[in-house]
């Protein structure tokens, strides 16, 4: 999560640490130390509301991806029933053949490592000019 102070310009914090300590007594027109403490509290506050929201959006697109994953497995299982059910209905079992899913990508395969010339004596053997 984001702190706060992460909302807060570098310049804006060494503003706002004058006026908590050098400037605490100095008051400008309509400026002073509790001013700029009362936007700070409202910039932190909404901070936090952002902080939350994402935690909460989030939590939702989770829950999205895991609700459409259960209602497409209850679908193929459905069609895998429906397809038994219309093994005599030609035209009911054409239009359930015509339904595709999607499939997940294959995995990639892990290149193997590589061996070192060390690690290989056929390699050295083959490099050697007395082996030729």
């Amino acid at each position: 999560m984001h702190s706060p102070l992460s909302s807060i310009p570098a310049p804006v914090r060494a503003i706002l640490d004058l006026f908590d300590d050098a400037l605490a007594d100095v008051r400008f027109p309509e400026l002073d130390r509790e001013v700029l403490a009362e936007h700070r509290r409202r910039l932190e506050a909404a901070q936090e509301r952002v902080v939350q929201q994402q935690a909460e959006l989030e939590a939702a697109r989770t829950e999205l991806e895991a609700c459409r994953k259960e209602l497409t497995n209850l679908a193929r299982r459905a069609q895998r029933y429906a397809l038994v059910y219309a093994e005599e209905n030609e035209s009911l079992r054409e239009r359930l053949q015509a339904i595709a899913f999607e499939t997940k990508p294959p995995r990639k395969a892990r290149k193997p490592r590589r061996r070192s010339e060390k690690a290989s004596p056929q390699l050295a053997l083959a490099k050697d000019p007395a082996a030729g």
